[in-house]
């Protein structure tokens, strides 16, 4: 597996850390709507840092592009495409006057990008006949 995908064991063990905290805050009488709040935005987000590891390994598919000045590549296309997820979210939720709103239109917006992302990657793969490992 490319470097820059990460492994699915860590993405299953932070989702359970965060299940098990919003349980135990939940059992002592806490306020979960935090919570709730990053458990819309927080698949979404993985799915989009996973779809950049997913594209970069499309358009340079060597080994040796995954380190060095490509990792500084995907960590300014993450920013970039963090940009518009911030910017929408933030504006449905002052309109709204809600955090909800923010969270899911934020996360409805990451998971567009992600779509796109993943189906240029896959057209990247298939118009470039690459042989895969």
């Amino acid at each position: 597996m490319p470097a820059s995908v990460g492994s699915s064991s860590d993405t299953a063990r932070f989702i359970a850390w965060f299940w098990l905290f919003a349980i135990g805050l939940a059992s002592g009488g806490e306020r979960i709507g935090p919570l709730v709040l990053v458990a819309i935005t927080e698949p979404a987000l993985l799915v989009l840092l996973a779809t950049v590891g997913y594209m970069s390994c499309a358009v340079f598919p060597q080994e040796i592009d995954q380190r060095g000045p490509l990792a500084l590549v995907r960590l300014v296309l993450v920013e970039v495409l963090l940009v518009p997820t911030i910017v929408i979210g933030a504006f449905a939720g002052i309109v709204e006057h809600s955090a909800l709103v923010g969270e899911c239109a934020a996360a409805a917006v990451a998971l567009l990008e992600a779509t796109t992302l993943l189906y240029l990657a896959a057209w990247r793969l298939d118009t470039a006949a690459l042989p895969l490992r």
